[in-house]
């Protein structure tokens, strides 16, 4: 994932919230990117309001990289969903830290 973008387009991209954005956000959250990256991406999550959003974004909490657990477990927590997060740690997608820290 080489595309720049703009701060105003992780926003659009949040604000959208399509299967698509969230699959975009997600691709660029890899153990080499910079902390600019990962803080305009985590930014763009949190936006994220849609249920085809949402569930792409579970989609992730157990089929994604570690990374992307990680920000997906992070958008759970953020709304309260523990229920979603505990069970991605009792399947083992999570380790406790990730699990409970915020």
């Amino acid at each position: 994932m080489t595309q720049k973008l703009k701060f105003q387009d992780y926003v659009d991209i949040g604000l959208s919230g399509t299967k698509a954005d969230v699959d975009l956000l997600m691709g660029y959250l890899t153990e080499g990117a910079d902390l600019l990256r990962l803080k305009l991406v985590d930014n763009a999550l949190t936006l994220i309001r849609t249920a085809e959003g949402r569930n792409q974004i579970q989609y992730y909490l157990f089929h994604g990289t570690d990374i992307q657990r990680n920000y997906a477990a992070l958008y759970f927590k953020r709304r309260g969903f523990m229920n979603i997060v505990h069970k991605a740690y009792t399947k083992g997608l999570l380790d406790k830290d990730q699990a409970l820290s915020m």
